[in-house]
């Protein structure tokens, strides 16, 4: 691995070219990744079955419209910068031309949870969260003030040109009971891009939810799919004149229950529950199986929790519906 004398890692044409050509199936391999088989020429990622490697070296993450070889598989994927998943690969295959056989590479360890690197200031977030996605000012500033969101920078290679960009992301953090974040997802705020850049953080723990938070002890929560909608939901209250602080609302970054069951045992307090996902068919199936895991997990009505499903009343999410709302034109 390269240093420079500032302490920073960096590699030659030659070598990017190079860590470019990597094979992405035998790179997976190779890191241990646990993988299942999905045609006769791909596999699939056991953990995120949408994450398809086929045998001529290129993967396809169906469900976020992103592809590439193994360079862009570890940065996408495992939230490395691109001088660390250039040296990765040339590490692991030192001829990247011609990848040597699994059996024969040597043991990658797991990537830690590891944040992305802040913007020197956090321009672009509010522009996007606050203008484009309509979002409270004071509820975004309260937030980047809880260290629960922030702008980040990234560095990638262009699939077409292999230019290598730099770009900026919105980071919402999942916190444990001690303010330490545990999870992270990162989402574009270009809001010209044609394709969104939407990605956990590699190493995530992903029980720990996006939070945007009431006053300590409040008994009420609202659980909804992503974290812009969970600001949605509170600045459409705060609109209304309610007090958005009167009760929680987490992401779910998905419509897993795990996230909710975990939040649900950190906060034994808490005991009405609305889950608010989206109003397409997914979410609202969605909906259905966390309230059925609530139920069997022993989140009953006789033991004093409640329940319900809540939709947005017009649009596919809470920011959709805020967005209408928020228009006057729109406004019911």
């Amino acid at each position: 691995m390269s240093i420079s004398r500032t302490g920073k890692i960096y590699y030659t044409k030659s070598q990017l070219q190079a860590a470019r050509q990597c094979n992405a199936l035998e790179y997976a391999r190779a890191a241990g990744y646990d993988l299942v088989k999905h045609s006769a020429t791909s596999y699939q990622l056991k953990e995120h079955d949408s994450m398809v490697f086929t045998d001529d070296g290129f993967w396809n993450w169906n469900s976020r419209d992103l592809h590439g070889r193994a360079l862009e598989f570890i940065m996408h994927y495992e939230g490395r910068s691109l001088p660390m998943a250039v040296h990765l690969l040339l590490e692991t295959f030192p001829q990247c031309a011609a990848p040597p056989s699994p059996t024969s590479v040597k043991p990658i360890e797991k990537t830690p949870f590891e944040l992305p690197e802040k913007a020197p200031s956090f321009r672009r977030l509010f522009a996007y969260l606050c203008n484009t996605r309509k979002l409270d000012v004071e509820i975004v500033q309260e937030l980047v003030n809880q260290h629960r969101l922030y702008e980040g920078v990234r560095e990638y290679v262009a699939p077409d040109t292999g230019e290598v960009r730099t770009v900026h992301n919105a980071v919402f953090l999942g916190l444990d009971d001690q303010n330490i974040p545990r999870s992270g997802f990162q989402r574009g705020i270009n809001a010209k891009a044609q394709k969104t850049f939407k990605r956990d953080i590699w190493g995530s723990d992903k029980r720990y939810a996006f939070c945007c938070p009431g006053y300590t002890g409040v008994t009420a929560v609202t659980v909804v799919e992503a974290a812009i909608d969970a600001i949605s939901h509170a600045s459409l209250a705060k609109y209304l004149g309610e007090d958005w602080r009167s009760r929680d609302r987490i992401a779910l970054g998905g419509i897993s229950a795990a996230p909710l069951l975990h939040y649900l045992q950190e906060h034994p307090w808490v005991t009405d529950i609305e889950l608010g996902l989206d109003a397409d068919a997914a979410g609202q199936t969605g909906s259905q199986r966390i309230k059925d895991n609530l139920l069997a997990a022993g989140y009953t009505p006789d033991r004093g929790y409640h329940v319900k499903v809540s939709t947005p009343p017009a649009g596919k999410d809470w920011n959709e519906y805020w967005v209408m709302y928020e228009s006057p034109k729109s406004r019911p």
